[in-house]
């Protein structure tokens, strides 16, 4: 049994982490952020306005929100417009399209029977 153990001359690790390895690694890593920053700040610093731009990102201009209410009242009522009215839905007039609460009284009174 003797002829088939493994002999180890050092049988524990006597160090836990390579400090050189360590370095570098930081290194490396402070290197990246700063080549990073240095290329978004290329990107995004050089343009008219720019980071600037970001700090109004939260706030609105005084207008903006009555103008979206304005703008989100006449889709609504387009789009209300458009469900209420009669209309075909197709060039030979076999399909007609009828507003819902018209159609669930046609329904309604035909019965079931379709």
């Amino acid at each position: 049994m003797s002829e088939t153990s493994i002999q180890h001359r050092n049988p524990h690790e006597r160090r836990d982490v390579s400090i050189r390895g360590l370095l570098l690694f930081a290194a490396a890593l402070a290197a990246f952020l700063l080549l990073s920053a240095a290329v978004l700040w290329f990107i995004f610093g050089t343009r008219q306005g720019g980071f600037a731009g970001a700090q109004t990102l939260g706030q609105s201009l005084p207008g903006d929100e009555l103008e979206q209410r304005d703008q989100l009242a006449s889709y609504m009522q387009a789009q209300n417009a458009e469900l209420n009215r009669l209309a075909w839905t197709d060039a030979t007039h076999q399909t007609a399209k009828v507003p819902i609460d018209d159609a669930m009284k046609l329904l309604a009174a035909k019965g079931d029977k379709r």
